[in-house]
């Protein structure tokens, strides 16, 4: 009888060749480290074949695979080559994960003509178009690795904006740096020396001696305002495109200079006009910027002091906003600024809204209508004197309700206090206006016989009335009634 014993297998994953995250196509291993495209790696650090870069491809079978210096395409690296003009050695894998090993042999330093960008091309070589490349950076001394913008604002309401730049040294441990707008230093450091950390940065690689130096940026739409580790505070007023620059000083000449540019408006919107106003309403217009100067523009609207409302508009051939929601009677002043990645400068203008309500009066010799302007789907009650009347008509056009009281006044009373009530939005406004009425009647009056059918009356003019109304009547019939202004009729 066969006795069957249990297997246990073990699966043990290889750092090297299975367990790298870019291993679904083709990468680079350093150290037993993986890298994506686009790594660099200091010369000092690739002195050996046991420090060789490994440009892999997993699953595949190498036949012809190269390394090339990118600023030399048709002189692809010599394996074999022990020149100072070719100094690299490779060694390669076949199988199963196509391998390229690249490396300076017996601590042998790089050439400064042949420090920068190389490709690695895999299974094939580089002129085959189906091949697959990466690319890695080798340098000398020290290099900077990026130069970055961090954090900036998707938000374009936010105000002022907040962002960080990062410069990214790596490779030799002395040097010196810099991050700078314009001629202002906003971040800096002599005489650099990561083993004793004389100029604090963030650690992020301690073996390569990879280190970034952060500046944190405020932005008012005029300054800039830096805050750094070593430098501090610094600030540089700028308009249009903020263009930045990282530098790293070597001793021995072989300086790195990164610049990063940041798209600003240069210019505000011009042109902005008040289209129209109601009580609540507000809107404006301005002239569009092309595309490439404006993505979109930030509208900001304050009474005194206070924000009441920010709006992104997005899209740079939309100049025309609607602001709602606004106060009667109100001063706005209202802010309009294009933006890119950040605000440009802003341009102004004060509107004022109309009044919630406004009353007007007319005159009549037996009466007087007072009208009151209020918003449409808003329902007004009158008080006449502190007695409450109800509005006899109204009627709307335009977004405009047109409230009408007729107010017969009492020949004794000398001004009647006519005040119009609306309820809007949970606020009560009013509005009042004073009938006034003269103290006495005419001084004065005097009348004459001018012939059978006409007669002339004159008397002293007053100087509380606006004009006199004459009525006459025969035989108790009232048979005209006229004003006049003058004194005479």
């Amino acid at each position: 009888m066969d006795c069957v014993l249990p297997v246990l297998l073990v699966v043990v994953c290889s750092l090297t060749v299975l367990c790298c995250h870019y291993s679904t196509g083709i990468y680079l291993m350093h150290n037993g480290e993986c890298y994506p495209n686009g790594s660099y790696f200091w010369d000092s650090s690739v002195k050996a074949v046991t420090e060789a870069i490994s440009c892999v491809l997993p699953g595949t079978s190498l036949t012809t695979g190269q390394w090339v210096r990118v600023a030399d395409p048709d002189d692809p690296v010599d394996c074999d080559s022990d020149s100072a003009s070719d100094p690299f050695h490779c060694n390669s894998v076949t199988a199963p994960n196509a391998t390229l090993k690249l490396y300076l042999p017996d601590g042998q330093g790089l050439p400064a003509a042949q420090e920068g960008w190389y490709k690695c091309c895999l299974p094939t070589d580089c002129s085959d178009p189906n091949t697959n490349i990466i690319f890695a950076n080798i340098f000398r001394y020290a290099e900077i690795e990026s130069f970055t913008v961090a954090d900036l604002p998707s938000d374009m309401t936010v105000y002022p904006q907040e962002y960080k730049l990062n410069c990214t040294k790596i490779g030799h441990h002395v040097y010196d740096f810099n991050m700078s707008i314009d001629k202002t230093v906003l971040e800096s450091g002599t005489e650099c020396n990561d083993d004793y950390t004389n100029c604090p940065g963030t650690v992020l690689i301690d073996s390569t001696n990879t280190k970034r130096y952060t500046v944190n940026i405020t932005w008012d739409g005029m300054t800039v305002h830096g805050m750094a580790m070593n430098k501090g505070s610094s600030s540089q007023s700028t308009t249009g495109d903020q263009m930045y620059q990282c530098i790293v000083d070597n001793q021995s000449g072989a300086d790195r200079t990164r610049t990063l540019i940041i798209k600003v408006p240069a210019t505000a919107p011009s042109s902005l006009t008040e289209v129209s106003k109601t009580a609540t309403i507000i809107t404006v217009s301005w002239t569009a910027l092309d595309s490439s100067d404006a993505d979109g523009y930030v509208v900001n609207v304050t009474s005194d002091t206070d924000t009441v409302q920010t709006v992104q508009v997005e899209g740079s051939s939309n100049n025309t906003i609607k602001l709602n929601g606004l106060r009667g009677g109100t001063t706005y002043i209202i802010t309009v600024r294009a933006y890119q990645q950040l605000l440009g400068p802003a341009s102004t203008i004060s509107v004022q809204t109309l009044p919630v309500i406004i009353v007007s009066s007319n005159i009549q010799p037996n009466s007087a209508s007072v009208d009151c302007l209020t918003p449409t789907l808003t329902d007004v009650y009158w008080l006449v004197n502190g007695v409450m009347k109800n509005s006899s008509s109204y009627s709307q056009d335009n977004g405009v309700r047109y409230n009408t009281l007729l107010v017969y006044p009492d020949q004794l009373e000398e001004s009647i206090n006519v005040t119009c009530i609306s309820m809007i939005e949970g606020v009560n406004y009013s509005q009042s206006v004073i009938l006034e009425a003269p103290s006495g009647p005419p001084n004065n009056v005097r009348g004459f016989i001018l012939n059978a059918t006409s007669i002339k009356v004159n008397w002293t003019n007053s100087s509380e009335t606006n004009g006199y109304v004459i009525e006459y009547t025969t035989g108790g019939v009232t048979r005209n009634v006229v004003s006049t202004s003058e004194d005479e009729l």
